[in-house]
């Protein structure tokens, strides 16, 4: 067991170590600030204060995890053994950084609650972010900073076992719109002609109305052909449905519509489904609680995973209302337009609130592309690029690489040709 020494055991300091020793490092460890029992252990043990107690191994604390609140905080940057770091601390610390406060600096999603707080409706951008500035967006970087870390405790302590280190891979599924033209009423029909008439896209109506009358199939049903494709694959799969009235802001059809109710039923037998969240849902808590509770109904099983349908997340107010619909697990945290980590890391991890500074039960997983990166060829090249980028550093700290593809996207060409290649990508990087 490793043994931490602290001046102060803080709410911050027990979640932080928590996420990156015992969930990250997979080490058994305990907190103490009784210098005796530090002196007994027998143990590999390290020092976290602002001064060490002799001459063990210690790391010089920031103060951003004996704090409360949030304040604007200097992020200088500095660089160790080739991973960019900030909140660098003085010469007598074996890291030369806080990695601790770094790493909760970027769970908790500081500089994104402070944001807000000054710009309460503007939606927080990658080029805003630290690690946009450290140019490490693309780069698990708090995975990096604990590999790294767990080579030096194990060059300090021969108790330090290795690491089995492999990389994984996940796909949401986010479903806005479960069909393209089916399931629809009469008026929704013909506005919608009317609206594609008006625009002289001949062949939509033409296809729409063989998809109503049955002689052709929905183009967006492609939910059978893709469980059957990645059934051989190491890709887990996930569905998310949106599940809400039929509102402008919510094309998809409405949840009393029993064909969107046979088509989550027969996806569910195979994969799991859970809750791609409405305009609605994100505007009105008990609007949200009744679509968990609807889509749990309909398939007879508790649904506890959500997916912000747009991606456009603001901090903390959309966990918070994951928190009072009784959700359990999100899967939006990333940036939609761009590759790489939105909080530095590859792990799952529990929301930390810094409103009333307490772990909330919510676990965090985190996104590395999607498929809006895919907007021409020449993006796409540089998408898979950069993915490659993204896995060769993962490869490294053994993480997870999860992706967000809408169905509209996978039913149409080119979407169906990069998907395919995505896949190629992941078969030819695997372990």
């Amino acid at each position: 067991m490793l043994l931490i020494y602290t001046h102060r055991i803080s709410n911050r300091l027990r979640y932080i170590t928590q996420q990156c020793i015992e969930n990250i490092l997979k080490l058994d460890f305990e907190l103490t600030t009784s210098v005796e029992d530090f002196i007994k252990h027998d143990g590999p043990k390290i020092t976290y204060a602002k001064q060490p107690l002799q001459n063990e191994f210690f790391i010089e604390s920031h103060p951003l995890l004996f704090e409360k609140g949030v304040r604007a905080i200097d992020v200088t940057a500095g660089d160790w053994n080739d991973i960019p770091y900030f909140f660098g601390v003085g010469e007598k610390s074996k890291i030369p950084f806080d990695l601790f406060a770094a790493s909760f600096f970027l769970l908790s999603r500081y500089e994104e609650i402070l944001f807000h707080v000054k710009n309460p409706k503007n939606e927080f951008k990658a080029e805003l972010s630290v690690l946009h500035k450290l140019d490490a967006l693309k780069r698990p970087l708090i995975d990096l900073w604990m590999n790294a870390f767990y080579q030096s405790l194990q060059e300090h302590f021969d108790q330090i076992p290795k690491r089995a280190l492999e990389v994984n891979y996940e796909l949401s599924l986010n479903v806005v719109q479960a069909f393209k033209y089916s399931g629809r009423g009469l008026m929704r029909h013909l506005t919608e002609s009317l609206g594609d008439l008006a625009r002289f896209n001949f062949n939509t109506i033409k296809t729409r109305f063989a998809v109503w009358t049955g002689r052709s199939e929905d183009p967006f049903l492609i939910y059978n052909e893709l469980i059957s494709r990645l059934e051989f694959s190491n890709i887990k799969l996930r569905f998310f449905f949106e599940y809400s009235k039929y509102l402008y802001e919510d094309q998809n059809i409405s949840r009393f519509r029993s064909s969107l109710n046979r088509l989550i039923k027969s996806v569910a037998d195979y994969k799991t489904v859970a809750l791609s969240i409405s305009h609605l849902g994100l505007q009105d808590s008990n609007a949200l609680e009744r679509e968990r509770l609807e889509l749990t109904k309909q398939i007879h099983r508790p649904i506890w995973y959500a997916l912000h349908s747009k991606l456009n997340l603001r901090m903390p107010h959309y966990y918070k209302r994951l928190i009072d619909a009784e959700l359990r697990d999100d899967f939006s945290m990333g940036y939609a337009d761009k590759i790489g980590f939105r909080n530095g890391t590859s792990s799952i991890h529990f929301f930390y609130d810094l409103d009333v500074e307490m772990v909330q039960p919510l676990k965090v997983h985190p996104f590395v592309m999607t498929n809006q990166v895919f907007a021409n060829r020449r993006a796409a090249k540089q998408a898979f690029s950069d993915l490659r980028a993204v896995a060769n550093e993962t490869q490294k700290i053994g993480g997870t690489l999860r992706f967000v593809f809408s169905n509209e996207f996978l039913a149409e060409r080119p979407g169906t040709t990069y998907f395919e290649n995505l896949i190629q990508f992941i078969d030819e990087n695997r372990n």
